[in-house]
């Protein structure tokens, strides 16, 4: 299968901020929690399936390779890119930290949809706008901050 695999659109990967995330409103945009840029993703495509990724990452270098065969985000971009279909411009892979979640925004022409299976709540393939996920993921954040502040503020949790 990977033989037959030609690789597909970059898929940006980002960190959202958490004291962003914890305050934001919502009508904010994904895009406006962006803390910082982790690397691209590079989607191998067989039979229009994702295969497996590569992760690059440019450098003072060039372009590198930081991660191969993550097949949890090739599952979801898999599921994710079937959905959009023709229609999206751009997915960028949003990480939430301290929440363990991941959110496939899907750009096109009328705005961005977004894709999460975070917690038992959400389904992959159920798209969203900002405005109805944030404030899920705004109240886990403030649970979080509340249970965890104090020991993240004296130095980093373990996963």
């Amino acid at each position: 299968t990977l033989t037959r695999a030609q690789h597909g659109r970059p898929v940006r990967r980002v960190d959202l901020d958490f004291d962003k995330l914890l305050e934001a409103e919502a009508a904010a945009t994904f895009e406006q929690l962006v803390g910082s840029e982790r690397n691209l993703v590079i989607p191998l495509l067989a039979d229009q399936d994702v295969v497996t990724i590569v992760e690059v990452v440019r450098d003072e270098g060039g372009w590198r390779v930081v991660g191969l065969a993550g097949q949890d985000i090739a599952s979801d971009l898999s599921t994710v890119l079937a959905i959009a279909g023709d229609t999206a411009e751009s997915v960028t892979l949003y990480e939430v930290p301290n929440l363990q979640a991941r959110v496939y925004g899907v750009a096109s022409a009328s705005g961005e949809i977004l894709h999460t299976n975070y917690g038992d709540r959400l389904e992959i393939r159920k798209g969203m706008d900002a405005a109805t996920l944030l404030p899920i993921l705004r109240a886990d954040a403030q649970a979080f901050q509340l249970e965890y502040g104090d020991a993240l503020r004296k130095g980093k949790l373990v996963r």
